[in-house]
């Protein structure tokens, strides 16, 4: 069993490894575009030239070929289709025709004064792209920033302690009542966990046994668990502090069903508990 274990590769290796394939494959993907645009240039070239007898000059279609694939593909796309095109253009439409040779000089130079002019087409399209790719970024993070705001208003108002936490159960979002449920003076000096809380609170169930850290209801929602009400006591080690809790909590899912992390509400019910025992006359 041991052995099974240590042949594992671990979440985060896997994880890297789908990235790397997946770069790979968008790449891959990104030069074959910029091979079938050419490859679509020169057919449409000939269809001009042959078809309907236009006598078009060469450079008149390879350029935006070489624009639409550095504005889809990138920079290097970009270069590569120029690349494809040099050679294309040698190839079928100077003399001699059918051979990588130039017949004179000057088409030599037009051909070195086409590739200069199609990298820097290629340039500037990537910066074109590049500049399009920062303004959907800030417009993103505005988004995001606005979301934020508001979901820090409807946590202020609430009167349950509320934190939500990513997928490695480091904090995104609690609220001033999760502070003050677990006894902290202010928010900010709450912590991080799950390394830093098990030093100062305990969670032990109604019969005094100890929960360990993995059954904490975070980690419980992270491994796609979910309750209501669930009874716990809690207890600050460093001020020996102890209270009756419940605890609401499910796992956060994106739109794949991935559980991307949990959210968890926490309510102190001694009060509530000594209300419904009648008293003693």
């Amino acid at each position: 069993m041991v052995t099974a274990n240590l042949s594992l590769a671990s979440p985060e290796e896997s994880l890297m490894g789908h990235n790397s394939k997946a770069r790979l494959t968008e790449s891959l993907a990104r030069y074959a575009l910029a091979l079938g645009i050419v490859a679509l240039a020169f057919v449409l070239r000939y269809g001009l030239s042959e078809g309907l007898d236009m006598r078009l000059p060469t450079f008149t279609i390879l350029f935006p070929a070489i624009l639409i694939a550095a504005v889809i593909g990138g920079l290097w796309p970009g270069i590569f289709a120029t690349a494809l095109c040099v050679l294309g253009a040698d190839f079928f439409a100077f003399l001699p025709a059918n051979t990588f040779k130039f017949s004179n000089p000057s088409d030599t130079v037009a051909m070195a004064i086409f590739a200069v002019v199609g990298v820097l087409i290629s340039l500037l399209a990537d910066r074109y792209r590049h500049g399009r790719q920062t303004i959907a970024d800030l417009r993103h993070q505005e988004q995001l920033r606005i979301i934020n705001d508001e979901l820090e208003l409807v946590l202020a108002s609430m009167s349950d302690a509320v934190y939500i936490s990513d997928e490695k159960r480091q904090f995104i979002h609690s609220n001033d009542a999760f502070a003050a449920f677990y006894r902290f003076p202010e928010r900010s000096d709450c912590f991080t966990p799950p390394n830093a809380y098990p030093d100062v609170f305990e969670l032990a169930s109604l019969s005094g046994e100890p929960v360990p850290l993995n059954d904490w209801p975070d980690a419980r929602a992270l491994r796609g668990q979910s309750a209501t009400n669930a009874e716990f006591r809690v207890r600050r080690k460093d001020t020996g502090e102890s209270w009756l809790a419940t605890y609401n909590y499910a796992p956060l899912r994106d739109r794949s069903g991935e559980i991307t992390g949990s959210v968890v509400v926490c309510r102190e019910i001694a009060a509530t508990r000594r209300a419904q025992t009648p008293s003693v006359p």
